[in-house]
């Protein structure tokens, strides 16, 4: 009797052992892919004569069912770049044949007008 316990105790120990390492690699390889992703779309970011100079940063990660997240980062100074920006990624998303959600964290910061000194 306490042999078929300890058998049993030992190939559970195993099979849960299993699926951690197998859980533990998939998240390292879901990083992996998120982080490749995170270059290729701040890539288009950066080439947009539009966007130049306004450091929007794109931030993607997977959650735990493997759904793919992109969060944009950044201030502009008008809501016109934050759709550039969005579209932008939308785009790029869907020439690499990715569904993702988008969520958009860009600030708006107007800018204040000069004034001259009379």
């Amino acid at each position: 009797m306490n042999l078929v316990l300890y058998l049993s105790i030992a190939v559970g120990l195993v099979a849960i052992t299993a699926l951690g390492v197998r859980v533990v690699a998939r998240r390292r390889r879901l990083a992996a892919e998120a982080a490749r992703l995170q270059a290729d779309i701040a890539a288009p970011l950066g080439r947009d004569p539009a966007l130049t100079g306004l450091g929007i940063r794109p931030v993607a990660w997977f959650d735990w069912w493997g759904e793919l997240t992109i969060e944009l980062f950044g201030e502009v100074p008008s809501p016109w770049y934050r759709y550039v920006a969005r579209r932008t990624v939308e785009r790029e998303l869907r020439r690499q044949r990715r569904e993702a959600t988008v969520i958009d964290r860009i600030r708006l910061v107007p800018t204040q007008p000069v004034r001259r000194r009379a």
